[in-house]
């Protein structure tokens, strides 16, 4: 089990545009339609409001708004809804988050031939509807704690999605493929080949405060073929370069996908926080080997520091029983955090 937080302060507001309907919604009621592009908490205000024509000054209202997206109700967090009325100076708040590839999966002939759900295949950009309507969902709040020992670190989550170019996948026939997405289609990385560019090298840097007294830091990485032949890879990782120790081989059938998951050495990150990720293709006997890297994602232990920074999201592995209290240092004067375990429900 695993508790997401986020700490932040806010995003400027999205563009509204004006009710939009769809086939989910009540055509006797107005939905506005609100687009976010990046994950965070977003605050619309009375003046926001105001400028599209809602109905600000109704009495009750704060009670009534509601927030929906892909077709399900989140819980927002209404300012100053005690007296059931939206003053000047009261807001909304919601947990938006950019578009992935959830949706894409319907395109697929089957799921699981979808490579990852990181990268939407159209748009970045997601939308969220807000109404007019009645009993609307609420973020619960708690305001103290229970005094015991704190966590000594979090677990950070740094992704790298590689979009570079476009995968058509699965050939039926030399020249054919199937009006639904298949095996292999969608965006990745630049070709690794056999012939002339058989070395792929990735790097992340930036990897700072790490814990080297708790577990090894986890890499996981998505390779995905791009020709019908069996390719054979290996990994490295290293602080630079000079310093690369193989992971091992692994192979890859056509056009699927392969998952790989590996804990790595401590010494494998600079001083500096780097790391660098090699893809090397082994020498098949001509076979032509065409493959690409589509996400790296590294999770490594980190001080439970926000550097001050406006943004940082803390992913806390939940023990079983007790000492589940976390300190969190260096944030920002008038921080929130967020638990974002469950979007629908922050």
């Amino acid at each position: 089990m695993k508790l997401r937080l986020l700490i932040f302060l806010l995003f400027p507001l999205v563009s509204f545009a004006q009710p939009y309907a769809n086939d989910w919604i009540d055509f006797n009621k107005e939905y506005y339609k609100i687009t976010v592009a990046e994950d965070g908490i977003y605050r619309i205000t009375y003046d926001d409001l105001n400028a599209v024509g809602f109905p600000v000054d109704e009495n009750g209202l704060p009670n009534r708004i509601q927030i929906f997206h892909r077709g399900e109700e989140i819980a927002i967090y209404v300012e100053g809804d005690s007296d059931g009325k939206f003053d000047p100076l009261d807001y909304i708040e919601f947990y938006g988050q950019k578009n992935d590839g959830t949706l894409d999966e319907q395109l697929y002939v089957n799921p699981s031939a979808q490579p990852h759900k990181y990268y939407n295949l159209y748009s970045d950009t997601s939308t969220y509807f807000l109404i007019n309507g009645s009993d609307g969902k609420r973020m619960t709040s708690l305001q103290s704690f229970t005094s015991t020992t704190p966590d000594t670190y979090y677990n950070a989550e740094v992704l790298k999605v590689l979009s570079d170019e476009y995968e058509r996948g699965y050939k039926v026939f030399d020249y054919t493929r199937l009006t639904q997405f298949d095996m292999g289609e969608g965006f990745t990385g630049p070709r690794i080949t056999e012939v002339s560019n058989p070395i792929f090298d990735l790097s992340f840097t930036g990897l700072d405060l790490p814990v080297t007294t708790a577990p090894q830091p986890d890499l996981e990485l998505l390779l995905v073929g791009r020709n019908d032949t069996l390719h054979i890879v290996e990994i490295f990782v290293g602080p630079d370069l000079s310093g690369l120790v193989s992971l091992g081989t692994h192979q890859i059938d056509s056009f699927r996908h392969l998952l790989i998951n590996e804990s790595i050495p401590w010494s494998s990150i600079s001083a500096a926080g780097d790391l660098v990720i090699r893809v090397e293709v082994i020498n098949d006997g001509g076979m032509k080997s065409n493959l690409s890297v589509s996400y790296a994602k590294l999770k490594y232990a980190r001080e439970t520091d926000q550097s001050s920074e406006i943004f940082k999201e803390f992913d806390l592995q939940v023990k079983g029983s007790g000492g589940n209290v976390i300190e969190f240092l260096n944030t920002t004067s008038e921080s929130k955090v967020y638990d974002i375990t469950d979007p629908v429900n922050v």
